[in-house]
């Protein structure tokens, strides 16, 4: 009946995780996009629970004596403490360093990370982990199903073997990078959960070295205390050293909301970045406009485009006055001007091409490319589009390369067209 209680219990905590994020999503919109931004809540606490995880790893290296156990506990706390410094770049924001010159040409997001080197190979790196944290539940369960006292036998020499009743919180894990759903920002989500249970599973292995059973009641307090550990130390990060949650309030009101048509979140956040001018960008207005037009507020909807336009007006072409062109097509598109369009979108190609010829580096002639690669998408050019992208990705750095298949992939969401 324990065991059965046990199972519950994990089973609940899992659920209860999933739950959590998926109202949080619902009804807090504007929160939930700030708390999986870059060095905000959720990656904060992947980053403190792994590190956490790694300590009590360590910790139990005195409980159970053995070589195996020592290289064994060694390792999984060795590669949970890398996870964890990885997932803050090693502390490079926190501490204030730069990305050093030899790492910013290979490096996909240039920073100060391992696992964005573009010396490794090119797999979704989170959807392999979850394949081999499947591998380890179904190893363990194949071994508990087959031969249990050998399972016990190892364990009892310290061989950390996972319990079968900690596999939902590495499952929920699972289900966050491997299941298409409908929750934004998956992979934030589900490192943090990863490294949430990583931690559960370190303390689960610390408290049954440490020998004598110990009620399922007491188990829950400390993982209570793990927990409130976890957040207070995500709560200090974000407050002492949080990012610019600016790009992820835009992306979740001009792309992530929108794109699974939930309107009214998509409009709350709008409303949040109208409410904080500092926050918006241009595209901001833009996309808010179609929302409007979709919810059948026709008025609200011009009075926007108007502001769209002023603000446009006093942002000026800066240095990029293609970018400025491509904006001006999209306002004339929504105020049912179609040549005034086409007239921009020309000249934007116009200059795109003529910034190309007098490009005088390969990293200038790639982006006047990429330039180029937009104004032919925005034109409804996409074969033209593709060919282009494509010596886009031969001859962009591996941050460009990055931040390039990026933009397609959620452009190819939004409008639907292959890409």
């Amino acid at each position: 009946m324990s065991i059965v209680r046990e199972h519950i219990f994990y089973w609940c905590l899992a659920l209860g995780g999933l739950v959590l994020v998926v109202l949080l999503q619902v009804f807090d919109p504007v929160n939930y996009a700030r708390f999986t931004a870059e060095d905000w809540v959720f990656e904060y606490a992947g980053a403190v629970a792994f590190l956490l995880a790694g300590a009590l790893m360590w910790l139990s290296l005195g409980k159970a004596p053995g070589k195996l156990y020592c290289a064994l506990v060694l390792g999984m706390g060795a590669a949970f403490f890398f996870a964890g410094f990885e997932e803050i770049s090693w502390g490079q924001r926190i501490l204030g360093f730069s990305t050093p010159e030899l790492l910013l040409g290979i490096n996909a997001q240039r920073e100060f990370t391992i696992h964005n080197l573009a010396l490794l190979p090119r797999i979704n790196k989170n959807a392999a982990i979850a394949h081999c944290v499947l591998c380890w539940i179904g190893a363990a369960w194949l071994a508990v199903l087959i031969a249990p006292h050998w399972v016990e036998r190892w364990r009892r020499r310290g061989v950390p073997i996972l319990p079968m009743a900690l596999a939902p919180l590495f499952l929920l894990f699972c289900f966050f990078i491997l299941v298409k759903t409908p929750v934004i920002k998956r992979d934030e989500v589900g490192e943090c959960t990863l490294g949430v249970a990583a931690a559960i599973f370190a303390l689960h292995w610390l408290l049954l070295q440490s020998g004598g059973h110990i009620s399922l009641r007491k188990r829950a307090l400390w993982i209570l205390a793990l927990l409130l550990l976890i957040a207070a130390g995500s709560g200090i990060l974000t407050w002492r050293f949080r990012g610019d949650p600016w790009g992820r309030l835009n992306a979740a009101a001009v792309y992530d909301y929108p794109r699974l048509g939930w309107h009214s979140q998509s409009l709350e956040v709008f409303e949040y970045l109208e409410a904080h001018p500092q926050l918006r960008s241009f595209e901001t207005h833009l996309t808010y406009v179609v929302v409007l037009q979709e919810l059948g507020r026709a008025a609200e909807a011009r009075r926007t485009l108007a502001d769209a336009a002023a603000f446009l007006k006093a942002l000026g072409p800066r240095d990029d006055y293609s970018r400025y062109l491509r904006r001006w097509a999209g306002i004339y598109k929504l105020q049912a001007q179609p040549e005034e369009a086409a007239q921009a979108l020309e000249e934007a190609l116009r200059l795109d091409r003529e910034r190309w010829e007098h490009a005088d580096s390969p990293e200038a002639k790639t982006e006047a490319l990429w330039s180029e690669v937009r104004t032919l998408f925005a034109q409804g050019k996409q074969e033209e589009a593709l060919t282009a992208f494509a010596r886009v990705q031969a001859s962009a750095s591996p941050w460009l390369r990055f931040r390039t298949k990026r933009w397609l992939q959620r452009r190819s969401e939004l409008t639907g067209e292959a890409g």
